[in-house]
């Protein structure tokens, strides 16, 4: 019967260790997510910075007329890689959502793309 006691109190004693180590992994796993958070917050910010930003060129260009045309182009790429940003931001920020509604991600038309644009 000895032995036996031995054997649980090592199980006892192992299994206590494995939590620690479980919640000190935990505790590093809420840390690590917890910076994540930040830096989408300050990636949201910057994202949200630069479409205000598109808007005013935008409406620049629009005023210049035909000399701010390519003003506006460029402003309505801004506008669209926010929208980029920001639609990654939405599906990161739950993860129930991470794969569902990738369909719906804006597109760039068909005459322009983020990198190139052509008139």
């Amino acid at each position: 019967m000895s032995n036996r006691v031995r054997e649980v109190r090592r199980h006892a004693e192992d299994n206590r260790e494995h939590h620690r180590q479980v919640d000190e992994n935990l505790a590093l796993l809420v840390s690590h997510t917890q910076r994540i958070g930040e830096a989408l917050d300050v990636i949201k910010d910057i994202a949200n910075k630069t479409d205000l930003l598109a808007l005013n060129a935008a409406l620049e260009g629009t005023k210049a007329g035909e000399a701010g045309r390519g003003f506006s182009i460029v402003a309505t790429q801004m506008t669209f890689a926010c929208s980029i940003t920001t639609f990654e931001r939405r599906a990161t920020s739950s993860p129930r959502n991470s794969k569902a509604g990738h369909d719906r991600c804006p597109r760039p038309c068909k005459r322009s793309s983020l990198w190139h644009v052509s008139s």
